[in-house]
């Protein structure tokens, strides 16, 4: 099983109440898991089209790559990976995210991977 799997099913997992969290903290677990998740995949793909070595890069740089490369799976993966930061960073100010919203971005990961 590859990481970016492990990190999904980690993520719905969190979200399913598998774990011994609380329902806030399994959501944020889940996007910070997704995101991980993300990172890897956009890894892979870049991995079929850079000679150089695409873990190397940041994540927006990754992401500019593959919004070149791969138009369509670019742009998806890039909106994955705004709301997945926008969610799982914390601040006192914002709430955290809902168990749909978190579904939601986990599922979005998961369309990503199955087309990686």
């Amino acid at each position: 099983m590859s990481t970016s799997a492990r990190l999904l099913l980690r993520a719905e997992n969190a979200l399913t109440g598998s774990g011994s969290f609380a329902p806030a903290l399994g959501t944020k677990l889940a996007v910070v898991c997704a995101r991980a998740a993300l990172e890897e995949i956009a890894i892979l793909r870049l991995r079929t089209h850079l000679v150089s070595n695409p873990a190397a890069l940041t994540m927006k740089s990754r992401l500019i790559c593959l919004r070149t490369l791969e138009p369509a799976f670019g742009k998806r993966a890039s909106y994955a990976w705004w709301a997945l930061s926008r969610a799982s960073h914390y601040h006192a100010f914002e709430l955290t995210p809902t168990q749909a919203e978190a579904t939601h971005l986990v599922g979005l990961v998961r369309q990503l991977a199955l087309t990686a």
